[in-house]
């Protein structure tokens, strides 16, 4: 018993020490595991919206911009990313058929064609014309070269010309007469700036800067036709003929044949160098890539249009371009980063769930077709169905048990264990199958997931329970993990630590297992749903995605055992961690790898991933640090490299500026006339790997302040005033900061020649001489004018006065009794009542007694019983009554006095600069006017009428000026006219201020007066008719 439980024990720490050891090979710098030799790449069909599909390029080279130019059999293009340019231009110099471009060390573009060559500089095309004596260009496909002193190599029909960079008239003719061996086959400048060059079977070279050339002694030259002569990345020399591939052995000096598989070249294909020196030679069995010593086939099997390669070309964003003959071109994208096995290459299923590799390297993928194995021995698959003994068709995911058997899990299947020797499968459905009587009420439950353990069981969750396989005992025997009753809807999900720190999720929330102690993690803790993919790295750190809502969560515990979560915003699911602590995720869009400080990357097919949509389970991080991923479309392998072109923030170009009609692309004198004051700009970012994507923003200075973005790569700004101009562009990828690299193009909008200063002193001058003219002209007129205008507007002047005055009067006169009328007295008293008072007050300053007949007296005048005339005789006959009283009145008033009639019966008499002595006297007048004689009211009838009056001086005391206001005496007035009606009528009450009042030493002021008939400082003084009040007849 003792000897069996050493044995296992033994057996447990021998499998977990293989799988530490497994698991730390990625850090180890070893060697790359062995892949199938035959992968496929990221191939695009580029051209067929610009109508390149069937069109042969046969010369390709990039810019310093990073334009793509190529050489077609219809002329000469240039793609920037968005759209297509074709250079009729150059056809002039060049020739309908461009065969060969070339970028010089200074950056600039050489093209050449049938007839010649021609450099592009600023904008423009500039041929390089040849002696005449030099004959015409050699019938060879590497007719040219150009060094780093801008030197001209060029061959022709009688030998070799030399063309000096500072001075292109300073042209030197090699010949045979100079010992030239032969015609100049090919030339090329190597990396110390020599130019080398093959000819009559030998070669030649003209050290750096020097116009002398020397044959070098190197032999074993194949002896078919030249197509070209090139150094690739180490400086190893190599020599391309229609046949044959060979390069210098530098200790024998001999051209070694080294072109094992490669086909005859097609169409004079010049050869061309990567950006990591690797040499990339086509042929008419496709593009061959020397790459450690090696030559690898790229071909249709690897995703090509075509094998009969004209020319290929790698740009610095590592994009490999492919020209098939007569098929366009290829874009290869992520060559050298992304490779990719699928159903063509021998998978049995597109769609690839899982990988892994198991204790002997071999290579498993579970597909949606079968199981799918791949060792170095046999370099193939093979593929495992339902035939070979599989639970189902469908392989979702795989875990390696100690004993090193492969399990497989499906969710419609179950589980099958397959012996890794001799492929014998054991299948288990469900728990029922495995007839352990203790595990019968689990009959129904089905398994949601595997997972391989640090130790090397297996196990394996679904709804409310765990079970292990150890492969020490019975493998295919399960054992129930006990679970507490708080985590059994958290167990479809599993994820192991290297430690064996067990993970789990499920509709209950996230369970952690150390072992000995189960513990629930739900939304109080940070989880933003059920947790359906998990990703463990360590003991206490987890990965999370969902099914419901869209985010991934990283919880890690502190040493206290307390959560802490980290949220992204991110559609993905959760796929692994890395051994350079890189979370990788995928989804229908690509993949998100989120870096240690929370940065993230996508990565998607337009950087060389075989198919955007990646399968939640499908990765595996190889030994030396590469990953596979299972995508819908194929297993995928991605090899991190450590120079990284960085897509997300691309520069910009200026493609085409149109000012009006005419094109200011590359001009460096940017004044403008206002008739061709419309800018059209079109722009493009610096990137060939998914342009599309980019974002662009512009700006012209000098009319917007702010920026504009657009997805469009074309700007309009049409009649623009005149001014000067910045028109600013620059781009980015995603979301990601704009780059700051902007593109500018500075201009200045010439004003009109009216709008220049001289025209405006001109016009000012012409309108000045023609305004003075003008003047003198209208001066006579004017003054004739104007004498008969005064004439006529002093008529008119004393005539509107007259109506003015008319119309005042009307507004200050009572239209039915021709008094004065309210608008009068308000208007008018403030002077009376001011002049009086003043009066009053000089007296009091000076003291001494006012002058007489100071007083300002109001009088109210109301007709008794007036409304018994208009009940019986209608209102027509009460008009003429106060017409009648008006008249009366007036007749009995002074010059000076004023009559108002205050309204409906009333009349305000004012009676300026009296004594208020003398008022009795006169209402009693007023009385006897009123009374004495009956008024006639029409025919037949003749009324008598009285009337009451009540009068109060201003100022009311003498001494006092202010005590009581021209308000406050009226309102005297009004009450003293009550008291005249209240006393029977047809007789006047005057108020006066008492003795009392006129010794009083407090202030007076109307309150204290109260009832003006009982009141101690009120004087009343009255004066009655001899006429009774009621006498009046019909």
């Amino acid at each position: 018993m003792v000897k069996e439980l050493i044995t296992g024990r033994l057996a447990a720490a021998l499998c977990m020490a293989a799988w530490l050891f497994v698991l730390a090979l990625p850090g180890m710098g070893v060697s790359p595991p062995a892949l199938p030799s035959n992968p496929r790449y990221a191939v695009e069909h580029f051209g067929e919206r610009f109508g390149l599909s069937a069109v042969t390029v046969t010369a390709l080279a990039q810019d310093r911009q990073g334009f793509l130019w190529m050489g077609t059999q219809t002329g000469l293009l240039r793609y920037d990313g968005s759209r297509i340019r074709r250079f009729e231009e150059v056809e002039k110099t060049t020739g309908h058929y461009i065969d060969h471009l070339l970028k010089a060390p200074d950056g600039t573009m050489w093209v050449k064609g049938g007839h010649g060559i021609a450099q592009f500089k600023h904008g423009r095309f500039i041929p390089l014309d040849l002696p005449t004596t030099a004959g015409q260009l050699s019938d060879v496909s590497q007719v040219f070269a150009v060094d780093g002193e801008d030197n001209v190599f060029v061959s022709v029909e009688k030998g070799l010309l030399r063309y000096a960079g500072k001075n292109r008239s300073d042209v030197r003719l090699f010949s045979k007469e100079d010992g030239l061996p032969g015609a100049v086959a090919a030339l090329t400048v190597a990396r110390d700036n020599s130019v080398w060059f093959v000819a009559g079977g030998r070669i030649g070279v003209f050290p750096p800067g020097s116009s002398k050339w020397e044959l070098k002694p190197i032999t074993g030259l194949p002896t078919d036709r030249v197509i070209a002569l090139i150094f690739d990345g180490s400086g190893t020399l190599w020599l391309r003929t229609v046949q044959h591939v060979a390069r210098l052995d530098p200790e024998t000096h001999r051209m070694v044949a080294d072109d094992h598989g490669i086909a005859t070249v097609n169409a004079d294909g010049l050869p061309s160098v990567d950006q990591e020196g690797h040499l990339l030679v086509p042929s008419l069995g496709g593009l061959f890539q020397r790459v450690d010593g090696q030559w690898r086939a790229i071909t249709d099997k690897q995703g090509l249009t075509s094998n009969s390669v004209v020319t290929a070309l790698e740009d610095r964003e590592g994009i490999l371009w492919v020209s098939g003959m007569g098929t366009g071109l290829d874009r290869v994208v992520g060559i050298k980063e992304w490779s990719a096995w699928t159903r063509n290459e021998g998978l049995p299923g597109w769609l690839v769930w899982d990988e892994l590799r198991d204790q002997q390297g071999r290579l498993w993928a579970g597909t949606s077709n079968g199981l799918a194995l791949w060792g170095p021995r046999n370099n193939k698959w093979r593929a495992f169905t339902e035939k070979d003994g599989l639970a189902g068709p469908e392989v979702q995911m795989l875990a390696v048990a100690g004993d090193g058997a492969i399990w497989t899990f499906s969710r419609t299947s179950g589980l099958t264990r397959i012996d890794s020797h001799t492929f014998h499968m054991q299948r288990l459905r469900t728990l029922a199958d495995a007839n352990v009587p203790s595990l019968k009420y689990l009959k129904d439950a089905r398994f949601r997931c595997i997972q391989q353990a640090p130790n090397g069981e297996v196990w394996a969750g679904g709804e409310g329970f765990v079970v292990r396989f150890d492969p020490r005992s019975a493998p295919l025997r399960p054992i129930l993990v006990k679970l507490p009753r708080e985590v059994q809807g958290s167990t479809s999900y599993l994820s192991f630590s290297h430690n064996g720190v067990l993970w789990a999720g499920g509709s209950w929330g996230l369970g952690r297992f150390d072992g000995h102690i189960w513990r629930l993690f739900a939304a109080r803790d940070g989880l933003l749903a059920n947790p359906t993919i998990l990703a463990a790295p360590n003991d206490d750190e987890v990965w999370i995605s969902y099914n419901d809502v869209a985010g991934v969560t990283h919880l890690q515990l502190d040493s206290s055992g307390a959560p802490k979560v980290q949220q992204f915003p991110l559609d993905v699911s959760v796929m692994g961690k890395d051994s350079h602590a890189q979370v990788w995720c995928g989804g229908i869009d690509g993949l998100v790898v989120i870096a240690p400080d929370g940065s993230t990357r996508n990565i998607n097919h337009s950087d060389g991933l075989i198919w955007d949509d990646t399968s939640p389970m499908g990765f595996w991080e190889e030994p030396d640090g590469s990953i596979l991923i299972g995508t819908s479309r194929g297993l995928a392998h991605y090899v991190p490299r450590h120079k990284t072109v960085d897509p997300e923030t691309p520069g910009v170009a200026l493609t085409s500026i149109v000012m009006g009609d005419d094109d200011w692309t590359g001009h460096s004198q940017h004044a403008v006339e206002y008739k061709n004051a419309t800018l059209t700009a079109e722009f493009t970012p610096l990137t060939l790997r998914s342009p599309d994507k980019a974002e662009c923003r512009y700006q012209l200075a000098g009319l917007e302040r702010k920026f504009t973005a657009t997805m469009l790569r074309e700007a309009r700004y049409p009649a623009l005033p005149p001014g000067n101009y910045q028109f600013l562009v620059e781009c980015r990828m995603g979301n990601s900061p704009w780059s700051g690299r902007s593109a500018i193009f500075a201009f200045e909008v010439k004003p009109p020649w009216w709008q220049t200063w001289w025209a405006d002193l001109a016009a000012f001058v012409f309108l000045a001489v023609n305004v003075w003219f003008l003047i003198r002209l209208r001066t006579r007129a004017i003054n004739t004018r104007r004498r008969e205008l005064e004439a006529a507007v002093a008529e008119r002047s004393a005539e509107l006065l007259r109506k003015n005055l008319e119309l005042q009067e009307i507004s200050l006169t009572d239209p039915l009794t021709r008094a004065r009328n309210r608008r009068y007295f308000h208007e008018t008293i403030s002077a009376d009542a001011s002049q009086s008072g003043r009066a009053y007050q000089r007296a009091r300053d000076e003291g001494t007694l006012p002058a007489d007949h100071r007083d300002l007296i109001f009088m109210m005048v109301d007709l008794d019983f007036f409304k018994s005339i208009n009940d019986r005789f209608g209102h027509a006959a009460g008009d003429r009554l106060l017409q009648e009283v008006a008249l009366r009145l007036a007749s009995a008033m002074r010059k000076s006095d004023q009559l108002v009639r205050w309204g409906g019966e009333e009349f305000l008499i004012i009676s300026r600069s009296t004594e208020r002595a003398q008022i009795p006297a006169f209402c009693a007048r007023v009385l006897e006017i009123i009374a004495d004689e009956p008024f006639d009211l029409g025919p037949g009838i003749d009324v008598w009428m009285t009337c009451s009056i009540g009068w109060t001086p201003y100022p009311w005391l003498r001494d006092d000026v202010d005590a009581l206001s021209v308000e406050d005496v009226l309102k005297l007035a009004d009450q003293a006219m009550y008291c005249a009606k209240k006393m029977g009528r047809n007789q006047s009450v005057g108020l006066l201020p008492s003795a009392e009042a006129m010794s009083s030493k407090e202030k007076i002021n109307l309150a204290m007066l109260g009832d003006v008939s009982k009141s101690a400082l009120i004087e009343i003084v009255s004066t009655q008719n001899s006429l009774p009040s009621d006498a009046w007849q019909f």
